[in-house]
């Protein structure tokens, strides 16, 4: 989304501002950042509205990357499991913050 300036951004900031939502990128996964995969679905779930907004939007071309009702489930699941990693790994390694 970030590196589409001209359809999907735009409406990415329309739909934070139509849900009076803070304005914020979405993060995108890079694979030297161990933590990455926890920040994206904790975003994810945060902005849960925009993101089932935007996806749903036929304009913006992303219907294929809806998700269901199952698929948020487990997506919750997922940040759920992958949260007690993160908090015992910065138990461990503060330093890592």
């Amino acid at each position: 989304m970030i590196h589409s300036t001209t359809i999907t951004l735009p409406l990415w900031f329309q739909t934070l501002a139509k849900l009076k939502l803070k304005v914020h990128n979405m993060p995108h996964d890079v694979s030297t950042q161990w933590n990455l995969m926890f920040n994206m679905l904790a975003f994810a779930l945060q902005y849960r509205e925009a993101v089932d907004d935007i996806s749903g939007n036929k304009t913006a071309n992303l219907c294929q990357y809806e998700l269901n009702h199952k698929e948020w489930q487990i997506t919750e699941q997922l940040h759920d499991t992958l949260k007690v990693l993160f908090v015992h790994v910065l138990m461990e390694f503060p330093a890592l913050t």
